[in-house]
């Protein structure tokens, strides 16, 4: 019974992942931000169902986006970055125990990522801003993965604090 309730929720979180991000490719000005938005469910995920739950969350979202979105920005960031940065995190900061090194690996990840995500746009999606307009981006970029990665942090921190009890997740999950 345990196994089928942990399929069933990871098939609600994805829908939901999929809506968020269908939401930003519509909406076309907030698809970065839904995208961070969706992988809050991989976050949720993590704790609750485990590594492989999230995981299995992660791929099916994207898969879907891939398929299902009208375009397919939101869904190359949320497959490149957003989506299994929260797993990336959950695993570094598990093995990595000096914060100078974390941060350092954190923002090579973060870096990769953007260079990526700029290289996509210009290759695949043929948007040529100019090497001053790609600069900025990669830095704005830069900037929001780092607060990206202190939200996760504090809302990690406020789900234990508050949302655990009152949720009462892991006795649906019996």
């Amino acid at each position: 019974m345990r196994k089928t309730k942990i399929i069933s929720l990871c098939s609600i979180l994805t829908a939901l992942g999929v809506a968020l991000l269908w939401l930003g490719a519509v909406t076309d000005i907030l698809d970065i931000t839904f995208c961070f938005a969706s992988s809050i469910i991989i976050v949720f995920a993590q704790i609750e169902l485990g590594s492989k739950a999230a995981l299995l969350i992660y791929a099916a979202t994207g898969i879907l986006s891939v398929i299902l979105l009208p375009t397919k920005f939101a869904a190359a960031a949320y497959l490149l970055f957003a989506g299994n940065y929260p797993i990336i995190k959950y695993f570094l900061e598990k093995k990595v125990k000096s914060k100078t090194s974390l941060f350092i690996i954190k923002i090579a990840y973060f870096s990769l990522a953007m260079g990526i995500m700029i290289a996509i746009s210009k290759f695949i999606f043929l948007v040529d801003d100019g090497l001053v307009i790609s600069i900025i981006i990669f830095v704005l970029g830069l900037f929001a993965c780092i607060i990206f990665d202190y939200l996760i942090r504090a809302l990690v921190s406020l789900y234990y604090a508050k949302l655990r009890k009152r949720l009462r997740i892991d006795k649906i999950l019996k």
